[in-house]
């Protein structure tokens, strides 16, 4: 998977009327909500209606900084967890892209952030 479909940065910048260092706030917010969402996620006290709207969180705040995969992996992640049905491996695949989409996120920042 290389960085274009992980983030599609070109979008986002155009969406944010190119402006870099709106992008490198927002996407900072994105990685420390996405913390406190995954928390929700992986915890086994929290109800599948909590599950399903931290994925749901997710797939918004995904989506706003140009994170499409994650994005949508995250709304099927969500329809899942209102039906209880997320099983391990399919939480796995979505950590996996998560840190991979965080990594790709956090490598925008630094190069933004010197431009």
């Amino acid at each position: 998977m290389n960085s274009n479909s992980i983030l599609d940065l070109d979008d986002v910048l155009a969406r944010l009327g190119g402006d870099k260092s709106l992008f490198v706030e927002v996407a900072e917010i994105f990685i420390e909500d996405f913390a406190v969402h995954l928390g929700s996620i992986k915890d086994e006290k929290s109800s599948s209606k909590e599950v399903s709207r931290a994925f749901h969180s997710v797939s918004g705040a995904a989506g706003n900084i140009g994170a499409k995969d994650l994005s949508k992996l995250s709304k099927e992640m969500e329809l899942l967890a209102a039906e209880k049905a997320v099983g391990s491996e399919q939480l796995d695949v979505f950590t996996d892209l998560a840190n991979k989409t965080i990594e790709v996120v956090r490598e925008a920042i630094v190069e933004l952030g010197k431009a």
